[in-house]
């Protein structure tokens, strides 16, 4: 039986929901059909949070969208969903669906099933991950419907599975990272017996995909809570499986465990004007332990061969696992052995070549993270070494390329009649 709180007993206005969304509601409303805010932008918007996308659920059908919204897009194999756009902004909007008959449930890539089955909002509701994200926000009254026991969750700061965990985990293994992440962004607890169920279950995260599961790894460091999502994924026994490698070194040594998370912890503090950072930076952070590990190995003062060659054994496990681009594996093999010649300067302007690669932003970004994670190496303040990053890259903009003529000569227009006989 649902729950529903009237607009009396919760904190949600219409004014913190954004206009494009209440466009695509109010029309949704408007032609007859029930159309819901849903998901994380209603848990959010309780949690008095600004959501960075907001949902829309409705019993229209794709096709019925589509002759909706002109700017209206269909994807999806799994199942379609229907994009409304608004200029760079998608409000992503989904039909109603429920748990197919088990004759007509087939298995899509990566172990998540693949149907089409529409349904009720009740039954939408119990297709969703955690209760916390299974609330609903009713245009038309104003209420917060809730059919999972969501609202009692989130005043129990409890991160829980809808239905029986060891079901829905193998259904879809991704669901035992996005409950860590919750947790570690929310600063919740995660409910004893969806805790066990992702112990148990940790091996079935082989079974995903391969692209989701990289995306995914690239979502743990979001919402700059990746310290907290990291030490769970160690205690839940995921980062061995995840990354085994980094497990390794972190298992039965209290001082590296440390260091990693002083690192991340750093990351996650990071000044205001780097909000966003490059996956350079995020598998930066998470290796930087191994590789400073392994590079002691090779000596009091190793070379830049020995510099590389053991960058790249830190990181070829990750990119054999992830298929991840060969353009970033490439960066790191720089970027990694560059931060032990940053972190000891104090002024950007003795950084020499290294500010003149494309990957400098991302190594001064990490040397920050690595000099603050380090209380007691000095460095000049970020601000400094991104102005300095930005001068010397307009300066470069405006020089001339070597051995370029400072005139283009055009070549010469070919005739367009017979050739004169000689």
């Amino acid at each position: 039986m649902a729950v529903v709180r009237h607009r009396s007993e919760h904190c949600i206005s219409r004014t913190n929901i954004d206009p494009d969304a209440l466009t695509v509601l109010y029309r949704l409303k408007q032609a007859g059909f029930d159309a819901y805010l849903v998901g994380g932008a209603v848990r959010d918007l309780l949690l008095g949070l600004h959501p960075k996308d907001f949902d829309v659920g409705t019993s229209a059908h794709p096709r019925d969208i589509r002759n909706l919204f002109r700017n209206c897009f269909l994807v999806g194999r799994r199942f379609r969903l229907a994009h409304v756009r608004f200029g760079d902004k998608v409000i992503e909007t989904s039909t109603f669906r429920c748990e197919p008959d088990a004759g007509s449930i087939q298995m899509a890539e990566g172990g998540r099933h693949r149907d089409n089955t529409f349904g009720t909002p009740a039954e939408d509701a119990l297709r969703r991950d955690f209760t916390i994200n299974g609330l609903f926000y009713d245009i038309r009254s104003f209420d917060v419907i809730d059919y999972v026991g969501g609202l009692t969750d989130l005043e129990k700061r409890l991160v829980r599975c809808i239905g029986d965990p060891d079901v829905r985990f193998p259904e879809d293994p991704v669901r035992m990272m996005r409950a860590v992440r919750f947790a570690s962004r929310f600063k919740f607890q995660i409910e004893p017996a969806t805790y066990i169920a992702i112990e148990r279950h940790a091996g079935e995260i082989r079974k995903a995909a391969t692209a989701r599961l990289l995306e995914e790894v690239y979502r743990l460091f979001a919402a700059r809570s990746s310290e907290g999502t990291f030490r769970h994924l160690l205690q839940s026994g995921l980062m061995s499986v995840l990354m085994p490698e980094l497990a390794d070194f972190l298992e039965d040594s209290p001082e590296r465990q440390d260091a990693c998370w002083r690192l991340l912890g750093a990351l996650d503090s990071r000044p205001p004007e780097v909000d966003l950072v490059s996956p350079e930076v995020l598998l930066g952070v998470l290796y930087h332990g191994v590789y400073t590990q392994r590079l002691r190995e090779c000596g009091s003062e190793p070379s830049i061969h020995d510099c590389t060659e053991t960058a790249a054994g830190v990181l070829e496990p990750f990119f054999e696992r992830y298929q991840a681009p060969k353009r970033l594996f490439y960066s790191l093999l720089h970027l990694l052995p560059a931060i032990h010649h940053l972190v000891n300067e104090t002024d950007p302007e003795h950084a020499g070549r290294w500010m003149n690669q494309e990957w400098a932003r991302a190594a001064v970004v990490l040397m920050d993270c690595v000099a603050r994670a380090d209380h007691e190496r000095p460095t000049a303040p970020l601000s400094k070494w991104l102005m300095a990053l930005e001068s010397r890259r307009g300066a470069h903009d405006h020089l001339p390329v070597h051995g370029a003529h400072p005139r283009r000569h055009e070549p010469e227009q070919r005739r367009s009649g017979p050739r004169p006989r000689a």
